[in-house]
């Protein structure tokens, strides 16, 4: 059996290295923030220390890799949930990512590999935020922009489409149409530069027949 001063320092390590990491999701607004990082980092932690202990006190009967294998599992259930696809787009990649990697820092813990822990949450860290910048610096800058496009009639929102697509290079990713109140709301989406999406919005608010247009 571990002593209680081993289990604290693993707890105690879990909650800070976990926590590091949490704040950093925290600061950028992201759904796995301080308290999902730091419970994760500490769940593996907890269920790594019982594992070996329970190793120790039965012998071969009990493997401790099984049980520690469970958290990858488990936690890929908790992963597939922060993950979002909506309208053609996925959200939350690096968070179930983030969280995976959370978990297996945690097993580290639990296992006694401290330096292997610290090491792996500062290139986490690092990766997050050097990450971003440098796919802001390489990533095309495109991106999806939806609109709600209101209309006396949906022949005014087609020949004002045509004629800023005639001009500018659009991909259309998507397009619904409802009518109301006897006239038409017109939802798209469109993928392109950010500059070229502002000259979109103010060509199409021009155009005759357009009444509004709204980004979502």
């Amino acid at each position: 059996m571990e002593s209680l001063l081993d289990i604290t320092i693993k707890i105690f390590f879990s909650i800070f290295l976990g926590g590091l990491v949490g704040l950093e999701r925290e600061i950028k607004h992201k759904p796995a923030g301080l308290r999902t990082n730091i419970l994760i980092c500490l769940g593996s932690t907890i269920i790594m220390i019982v594992s070996l202990n329970l190793s120790k006190i039965y012998g071969s009967i009990v493997d401790p890799s099984r049980i520690a294998a469970q958290v990858v599992t488990g936690i890929g259930f908790i992963g597939a949930g922060a993950i979002i696809r909506s309208r053609g787009s996925v959200y939350g990649l690096t968070t179930a990512a983030t969280i995976w990697v959370i978990a297996g820092i945690g097993l580290a813990i639990g296992n006694g590999y401290y330096s292997t822990a610290i090491i792996s949450t500062f290139v986490v860290m690092i990766i997050l935020n050097l990450g971003t910048r440098l796919e802001k610096r390489f990533k095309p800058e495109t991106d999806i922009y939806r609109y709600n496009i209101i209309s006396v009639n949906i022949e005014s929102v087609f020949n004002a489409i045509k004629n800023i697509t005639n001009i500018f290079p659009f991909e259309m990713e998507e397009m619904k149409i409802e009518k109301f109140d006897n006239k038409i709301k017109f939802h798209t989406a469109f993928k392109g530069k950010s500059e070229i999406q502002k000259e979109f919005v103010e060509k199409m608010i021009n155009s005759e027949g357009i009444e509004e247009i709204n980004l979502l």
